[in-house]
């Protein structure tokens, strides 16, 4: 999810976001949710782009050939958008 870091201005910086991964083995497909009660970035357009950010990332996992036990899991990340000092 690094990738995504860029979608979050600087003003907005040390706001966190929460994802969760909607992981389905037997559709073979990852999507991705935005609940609005694990996240401190409230601005639409900074949660669209990145949403879009992480999503793109999702495309590329690969599930088949992963061990599973289950045909369905959701996993939850909370991600913390720190911009690096300048200087």
């Amino acid at each position: 999810m690094e990738q995504s870091s860029a979608c979050v201005p600087d003003s907005l910086s040390g706001n966190t976001i929460e994802y969760v991964a909607d992981v389905s083995f037997s559709r073979n497909k990852v999507n991705l949710l935005l609940p609005r009660a694990g996240r401190s970035v409230h601005d639409r357009k900074v949660l669209s782009a990145c949403a879009t950010a992480v999503r793109e990332a999702l495309t590329a996992v690969a599930l088949e050939g992963v061990d599973h036990q289950h045909a369905r899991y959701k996993i939850a990340l909370t991600a913390t958008y720190k911009h690096a000092s300048k200087g």
